[in-house]
């Protein structure tokens, strides 16, 4: 087995999960205000990479599993997730020349003041599975779009590719919670957004790129 196309498959994951992760919204807000203020990060992060873990794997492994058996849904995953990716690309596109594009965890509706009876950790560990689970896109990101694109591998790939996804929701996660003090000025600004939202929109393309590829290469 060619390790160098384990490291390509492993990169590939890492850049899908990142780019459906790195994404101005309530749960990275919610992290976000919760690193600010030093409200149990540790337990707000481990959920949160745990909660995206569980459905990278069922998407991954039980759907995967599902469709490859079915082509005509696969050819439908396929198309539907590259065209997904295409128009989520397109829109992150379009952030990057917007001027309204920043975290600001001080409009989070999910902040709570230091005196709140919420910064207890049964409380926050409450909040932190309501904002991640309550999200009907995480399901359609994970469940959905990872399990689609990790079907066009073999078994053994597949698992450096989620992997690779749950490595990058780690990655993320900790860093947003523990490191938001002193990101804090960067993410409040415009600019830094526009880049990463730049950076993601072509990641989405590219990851389109290679479904589209994946169809063809079932063609023949």
């Amino acid at each position: 087995m060619d390790l160098v196309d384990l490291v390509i498959v492993f990169f590939n994951g890492f850049l899908l999960g990142a780019s459906l992760i790195i994404a101005i919204g309530s749960q990275n807000a919610f992290v976000f205000q919760q690193g600010i203020s030093r409200n149990h990060v540790f337990l707000v992060c481990t959920i949160c990479f745990l909660g995206d873990g569980v459905l990278i794997m069922l998407g991954g492994l039980g759907l995967s599993r599902f469709i490859s058996s079915n082509e005509t849904l696969l050819f439908i995953l396929f198309y539907g997730g590259a065209i997904y990716l295409f128009v989520y690309g397109s829109i992150k596109l379009v952030s990057a020349f917007r001027n309204d594009s920043a975290l600001l965890a001080s409009e989070d509706k999910n902040s709570f003041p230091k005196g709140s009876p919420r910064r207890y950790p049964y409380a926050v560990a409450v909040n932190t599975l309501m904002v991640t689970f309550l999200n009907p896109h995480v399901y359609l990101d994970t469940v959905v779009l990872i399990g689609s694109v990790a079907s066009k591998y073999s078994s053994v790939h597949r698992g450096y590719f989620l992997l690779g996804c749950c490595v990058a929701s780690f990655t993320w996660f900790f860093s947003l919670g523990f490191g938001a003090s002193k990101l804090a000025p960067f993410l409040k600004k415009p600019f830094y957004w526009k880049i990463i939202n730049f950076a993601i929109a072509m990641v989405m393309y590219y990851i389109g790129l290679l479904l589209l590829l994946g169809v063809e290469e079932l063609r023949s």
